[in-house]
């Protein structure tokens, strides 16, 4: 039996730099609207980092940290 190995498929293929992603010339659909919403969501908490750091804003506590071991 011959071992063909796992990145066979993946070798002379010609990869694309979108923002932060690299992908192959031609992305399904599904993973362009993926892309998308990862590249709007990064946006998005770069723009509210700015903000606070510019003081637009005041930062928001979004977690509760509950560290007693009594519960």
């Amino acid at each position: 039996m011959e071992l063909i190995p796992y990145t066979r498929d993946m070798e002379n293929k010609a990869m694309t730099r979108t923002g932060f992603f690299l992908h192959n010339e031609n992305p399904s659909p599904l993973m362009q609207t993926v892309m998308e919403k990862i590249q709007r969501q990064h946006m998005a908490e770069h723009e509210y980092r700015q903000a606070v750091r510019a003081g637009r804003i005041q930062p928001v506590q979004s977690t509760n940290w509950n560290i007693s071991d009594r519960h």
